[in-house]
């Protein structure tokens, strides 16, 4: 069954995968890049499992939701490891992250043998497949919507505690996948555990949601610093095309024409990877200044007010004594005491 829903479920694949190169080569040093295009990974065979489970037939329907339900196990573990790493890297994380990466592997074991999780799949002509639950698909339900709960979480702390430009990046990425993730689980959880399977596949689609705010991010917040490696693949991928375009046989003053033209677009294209990176460097230079000078007003404004204190302070103590000695100077030049001596 290669419908009009499972072309647009690769297309959706397809976004995945471009977001997930990218990512991964905008910073392959970087644990946060590393993770996040493994989660992503998850996200991509999730979105080719739909596609096998609905095209499959009798004989390898049970292969097909055993793949469905065991490539999202990870998804929500990478996530959650990802909030440690991001924005800066968590010295508390070993712990919890064992414990979500077990928990993976053990919702694994429980899906692969037929019936603690998944008993049957029903294929209904015209209509989608009805998937029969095993007495512990609670727990499966339980582990996504605990650690995407626990993630989201730290995001919004994350949001709470960082910088302005922190805090920029990571609402794009919670308002994504929360959205994304939340209505996913909806469709692909919820529903289907009170035996509406008419939406299962729509949580694939909803994957948009989180690839789109998490682009325009990375794009206009700096967000794991990929506007330098998506301007270096468009030009590159432009040079190629022209550079293979040289080699199609073609009259003499075309072919000079298209190795002048490679030649002009490859030139343009490295003063604008250099005029980006300038830009870029340019940016985090104005960023570590902008911090700076933020600190430096918190603190002159920590000193003012301890200077404030200190004169009030301070005047408070002098007038005390001198008002005493005011008093009694007055009492006696007007004779309060009796006549006072010359002496």
């Amino acid at each position: 069954m290669f419908d009009s829903i499972n072309i647009f479920i690769l297309l959706t694949a397809v976004a995945n995968l471009i977001l997930g190169i990218v990512i991964f080569w905008s910073g392959r040093s970087a644990a946060a890049n590393r993770l996040y295009s493994v989660n992503i990974f998850f996200i991509l065979s999730w979105l080719v499992a739909m596609v096998v489970f609905r095209s499959a037939g009798e004989e390898t329907k049970m292969a097909a939701v055993t793949l469905l339900y065991l490539a999202p196990i990870g998804i929500p573990s990478t996530f959650l490891h990802f909030t440690y790493l991001f924005p800066a890297s968590d010295a508390r994380t070993r712990r919890k992250v064992i414990l979500a990466y077990a928990s993976s592997i053990i919702l694994a074991l429980l899906v692969i043998p037929r019936g603690p999780i998944i008993r049957d799949v029903l294929i209904i002509p015209g209509e989608e497949k009805v998937i029969l639950w095993g007495p512990l698909y609670v727990l499966y339900a339980i582990y996504f919507i605990g650690l995407f709960s626990f993630a989201f979480f730290r995001l919004f702390r994350n949001y709470l505690r960082g910088t302005p430009l922190v805090q920029r990046q990571v609402v794009f990425l919670l308002i994504g996948y929360s959205i994304a993730a939340n209505l996913a689980m909806a469709t692909n959880l919820i529903l289907p555990w009170i035996g509406i399977f008419r939406f299962n596949w729509f949580g694939q689609i909803l994957t948009l949601l989180m690839v789109l705010p998490t682009a325009y991010a990375m794009t206009q917040h700096g967000l794991f610093n990929v506007r330098l490696v998506a301007t270096e693949v468009f030009a590159f991928a432009i040079s190629f095309v022209l550079l293979f375009n040289v080699f199609i046989p073609a009259p003499r003053v075309f072919q000079v024409a298209k190795v002048i033209l490679f030649a002009a677009v490859s030139f343009v294209g490295y003063l604008l990877i250099r005029s980006v990176l300038v830009e870029i460097r340019q940016r985090e230079e104005l960023q570590k200044l902008t911090l700076a000078l933020e600190t430096a007003n918190e603190d002159l404004q920590r000193l003012d007010k301890a200077r404030r204190e200190f004169v009030s302070i301070a005047s408070h103590q002098l007038r005390t004594p001198l008002s005493a000695i005011k008093g009694f100077v007055s009492m006696i030049l007007e004779g309060s005491f009796g006549k006072v001596a010359a002496k």
